[in-house]
C-alpha cells in the first residue's frame, strides 16, 4: 500500500459490499420491471424490445442477458459511488444527486440509442400502432422516454433504499470524511 493511502483493506471490503448489494438490488428491480413489461406488453409501446427491460426468451437470448449484466455492473458502480459521495455527511442532497445522476445518465443512454436506431433503421414505428394511439409521433416518443426514465429511477431508488438501510444498520460503513 502507498504511504497515506486512504483505501485500507477494510474500506475496500466495504466498497465491495456496497457494490454487491447495489448490483444485486438493481438486478432485482430490473426483474420486477421486466415482469411488469411482460404482463403489460411493454405498456403498449412498440419499442421492438430495444428500450424497455425484457425477460430473456430463452437461455441464449444474448440481448436480455447483456441488459441484466450491464444493469448489475451499473448498480455496482452506483453502490461504490454512493458510499463515497454520502460519506459521514448529513447533507441529503449529495445522495439525491448521485441517485439522479446515475438514473438519468442510464435513461439518456437508452433514449439516445433508440433515437439513433430509429433514425438509421428502415423499419419505423408501425402506422397501425400510431393510429391506435391517435397521437402525434412526438407525443408517442415522449411517452417512451418518460417510461424509460421512470424505469431507471425505480432501479436506482431500490438500490439507494437498500444502501441507506445497510448504512443505517452498519452493515456497510460510510467512507471516512477526512
Amino acid at each position: 500500500m502507498f504511504e497515506g493511502d486512504r483505501f485500507s483493506p477494510t474500506e475496500r471490503v466495504m466498497s465491495v459490499k456496497a457494490a454487491a448489494l447495489s448490483g444485486g438490488l438493481t438486478i432485482f428491480a430490473w426483474g420486477i420491471i421486466a415482469i411488469v413489461n411482460a404482463v403489460t406488453g411493454d405498456w403498449g409501446l412498440d419499442t421492438q424490445g430495444l428500450s424497455l427491460e425484457r425477460l430473456p426468451t430463452d437461455w441464449l437470448d444474448l440481448g436480455a442477458w447483456c441488459q441484466i449484466a450491464l444493469t448489475g455492473i451499473t448498480g455496482a458502480l452506483f453502490g461504490i459511488t454512493y458510499r463515497y459521495v454520502v460519506r459521514g455527511d448529513s447533507n441529503s442532497h449529495l445522495g439525491e444527486g448521485a441517485f439522479l445522476a446515475f438514473a438519468l445518465t442510464r435513461s439518456f443512454g437508452s433514449i439516445e440509442t433508440i433515437v439513433g436506431l430509429y433514425q438509421t433503421s428502415t423499419s419505423t414505428l408501425a402506422l397501425a400502432t400510431l393510429e391506435e394511439l391517435g397521437q402525434p409521433i412526438a407525443l408517442y416518443a415522449l411517452l417512451v422516454c418518460v417510461v424509460i426514465a421512470l424505469e431507471n429511477l425505480m432501479l436506482f431508488a431500490i438500490a439507494r433504499t437498500g444502501l441507506i438501510l445497510a448504512l443505517r444498520r452498519n452493515w456497510i460503513t460510510p467512507f471516512p470524511n477526512s
